[in-house]
């Protein structure tokens, strides 16, 4: 029984520590920047599609190949694995940092046999009639069972605190997860393009090997002749050999891209003739790669995985905060239990029962210094998250517009270069037909042989450095995810509000 002195410390020492908690208040979060500009300072011209297009943007290239590489990769690439364990590890978390709150407590029990025997002797208690031995003798069994809990009253909001930091770490992880994943589908499109691309040069190559190889021929003719001299000829093989040198290396090239995709896609111990790689582009990406959705800058804060996932570090950072002020204050417990013990020995058994029902009380009196080291300690850690969410935004809105330059530049190049490459596919017919009928020397086809196998690698260049930059642009723009079950709060965080 608790006397009514008793009842009263304990009720001082809960008013002493709510005094000593009221004193502290949380910090103010600083104001955020992630305002954003209307539009972006180059912006290709947009295809009518929805923003929602973006989810799965390697569909709109029409490629069958991609879309199976896509669909093996994000269901069987290593990557994608780890990144799916992560998030399950992040799941698992959630659902114990509730528990604390919980009932806490468990069942202990203990049993015991102890046999007991006279070996010699007894002792006689002076003055009594009887003879009584100092021990019991015999078999003696004893067994304990106690079921004692613990159940902390939440009378200051730490379940809710503990589950809002809970929650954001949740989403982090989750964010996380669909970025990596956004990222794997845009590594192996510029590996299949960046593949086709080398496949394309070295077709080019072996073109430019077949013309040096006609020119060969038509020179071999003219000195047979006696048209040409006998030098022309022995330039034309070496330039033979330059072309057959750039074939094997190309080839080369495109084996080792092959295999670095194969490894991407979860297959690398796979010959290489699983994956064929032609250098024919698919007929949507002839004229170039697709063209984008219309998306505006603030469309990055709910597009973009990392934005989201800083954000979502945000809200935990700031939670957190809460979560430690609220140690500062009293820990009020329920303690009850109950218990059962048994004890039997000759002649006689015991069977007892209890059970109890307490109140605990924990004052974080002298704690506090240290409790408000780690309060101050995590305000600087939120400062820091919304910093790093502010530059992540400004990273985000600089690598799209980056980009979408970049990809308006490299289409207007690719078309300049097609051109030139028409032009000198012409001259080389031209400058072997003079040739042919003695009207040019020899030098003269050779440079535009050359002119026309540079104009043709630059082409092949300038087309696969389209396609993977606008690999670049759907990442940039934040695209291979789902966002159906986002919760944006775009007004909110434009308006400088904090996250909740």
């Amino acid at each position: 029984m608790q006397t009514a002195a008793t009842r009263k410390r304990l009720v001082a020492a809960g008013l002493m520590g709510l005094l000593l908690a009221g004193c502290t208040t949380a910090p103010a979060p600083p104001p955020l920047h992630a305002s954003l500009p209307p539009q972006y300072d180059a912006t290709p011209p947009p295809a009518p599609l929805p923003v929602a297009a973006l989810n799965t943007w390697w569909t709109l290239y029409r490629d069958g190949q991609l879309d199976a590489l896509e669909g093996q990769a994000l269901s069987h690439a290593p990557d994608a694995q780890a990144a799916a364990a992560r998030l399950r590890e992040a799941k698992a978390t959630l659902s114990t940092a509730l528990m604390p709150f919980n009932p806490q407590g468990g069942i202990t029990a203990t049993g015991a046999t102890q046999n007991t025997q006279l070996d010699g002797g007894n002792v006689d208690l002076s003055g009594l009639p009887l003879k009584v031995p100092l021990v019991a003798l015999g078999q003696t069994s004893s067994s304990d069972a106690e079921f004692d809990v613990s159940w902390e009253i939440d009378l200051f909001g730490r379940r809710a605190a503990a589950n809002r930091v809970a929650k954001a770490d949740l989403a982090a992880a989750r964010f996380a997860f669909e970025g990596s994943r956004a990222s794997l589908a845009a590594a192996v499109a510029d590996s299949l393009f960046t593949a086709r691309g080398l496949a394309q040069q070295a077709q080019a190559a072996r073109d430019a090997l077949k013309q040096d190889q006609l020119l060969a021929d038509l020179v071999r003719t003219q000195v047979q002749s006696g048209l040409a001299p006998a030098t022309d000829l022995s330039r034309t093989r070496v330039e033979v050999a330059k072309a057959q040198a750039q074939v094997i290396a190309l080839e080369a090239e495109l084996s080792a891209q092959q295999r670095s995709l194969l490894v991407l896609i979860g297959d690398g111990t796979a010959p290489l003739s699983a994956l064929p790689i032609s250098p024919e582009t698919p007929a949507a990406g002839a004229d170039g790669p697709p063209l984008l959705p219309a998306v505006a800058p603030g469309d990055l804060l709910e597009r973009r995985p990392d934005v989201r996932e800083a954000e979502a570090r945000l809200r935990s950072a700031f939670g957190s905060i809460q979560v430690d002020r609220l140690e500062l204050f009293p820990h009020f417990s329920i303690l009850p239990g109950v218990g059962v013990s048994e004890l039997s020995r000759p002649g006689n058994t015991y069977t007892t029962s209890l059970w109890s029902l307490g109140l605990g009380l924990a004052v974080p009196v002298l704690d506090r210094p240290r409790l408000l080291a780690v309060v101050k300690a995590q305000d600087a850690r939120a400062v820091e998250a919304a910093a790093d969410y502010e530059k992540t935004v400004q990273t985000a809105y600089g690598e799209a517009s980056s980009i979408l330059g970049e990809l308006d530049a490299d289409e207007r190049q690719a078309a300049l270069l097609a051109e030139a490459a028409s032009q000198a596919k012409a001259s080389l017919d031209a400058a072997q037909a003079g040739y042919a009928a003695g009207v040019q020397d020899w030098r003269s086809a050779v440079e535009a042989q050359q002119a026309w196998s540079s104009a043709s690698a630059a082409l092949a260049q300038a087309r696969t450095q389209a396609l993977r930059r606008s690999v670049q642009a759907f990442k940039a723009l934040g695209g291979g995810w789902s966002q159906d079950d986002a919760r944006p709060a775009l007004a909110d965080r434009r308006n400088g509000a904090r996250p909740s």
